[in-house]
């Protein structure tokens, strides 16, 4: 009886494999849908259009505002990760891992007088749209930090870890 309920927990733990770009779409869309009751006020910014406003001349301010353990693993290139030090006048898309988090942070912001987006989905988001990733020295990466097993969602390539 031990060892079945050994392996129970082992599945339980094991990584979920990668999944195809339709099935993580539909999932990440899960998870944001899920998010999207308590942040729904905030407006959002989706990864593909970060993507491009990241190479514009005059980039926003990427802040993460994930737990310092996940951050460990990797972040967004150039993101920063204190809200208290952004000012008024900047643009900022705020991200953590699907969207909770920055969308209470990016309100908080907003009330500042900070104009602050929510990324839609998160880094799970960022990740499907061909984002890159580094890790805490600034090296490329394929690990992402993903909150828990619920959220893993990362495309086929990425190693997710909670």
């Amino acid at each position: 009886m031990r060892v079945h309920a050994l392996l129970a927990w082992m599945t339980l733990l094991a990584p979920l494999p990668a999944l195809a770009d339709a099935q993580l779409d539909q999932r990440i869309e899960a998870l944001v849908a899920d998010v999207e009751a308590s942040v729904g006020d905030v407006p959002v910014i989706r990864a593909d259009a970060l993507r491009l406003a990241l190479s514009a001349a005059t980039p926003p301010v990427l802040l993460d505002v994930r737990a310092p353990e996940e951050r460990a693993v990797s972040v967004i290139p150039g993101a920063v990760f204190d809200a208290d030090r952004i000012v008024a006048g900047a643009e900022v898309i705020v991200y953590c891992t699907v969207g909770l988090r920055s969308g209470k942070t990016a309100r908080q912001l907003r009330e500042r007088g900070i104009n602050a987006l929510n990324l839609r989905g998160g880094i799970l988001a960022w990740l499907a749209a061909g984002g890159a990733l580094v890790d805490a020295q600034g090296a490329p990466t394929n690990r992402v930090h993903v909150y828990g097993r619920r959220w893993n969602a990362v495309p086929e390539g990425f190693e997710a870890v909670w």
